[in-house]
């Protein structure tokens, strides 16, 4: 298992893009076994709760929602959600870091290889 940690605040339209294009890849590469996408919103004040809430009803990937209840900073949100990962791989992604087509698969190789 690989989970995706992702760290967010105020960034809902980058986010929904990402997590859905991340969705798309690993169901295209039927990886949805595989991987796992973590994501804390650090008390965001734009719609990130409400877009979190529209994606986790329309992705088939597992999709774990952390709100924080005050905005803890960067590096406390991007420890947390490292405190709360359960794979022996994570990868750490930005709201707005997208990933290039085959490059979960590569991840997956490399981890099942080694």
């Amino acid at each position: 298992m690989i989970e995706i940690l992702i760290p967010t605040f105020n960034r809902a339209e980058f986010l929904k893009k990402n997590i859905l294009d991340l969705n798309d890849k690993i169901v295209k590469s039927n990886l949805q076994e595989k991987f796992r996408i973590l994501v804390s919103n650090n008390c965001s004040t734009d719609n990130t709760a409400d877009t979190l809430s529209e994606i986790e009803r329309r992705v088939t990937v597992p999709l774990i929602i952390f709100h924080q209840k005050k905005n803890i900073g960067l590096e406390p949100n991007a420890l947390f959600l490292l405190e709360k990962a359960a794979a022996d791989y994570v990868m750490y992604l930005g709201d707005d870091d997208y990933l290039p087509e085959g490059y979960l698969e590569f991840i997956f190789d490399k981890t099942k290889n080694e």
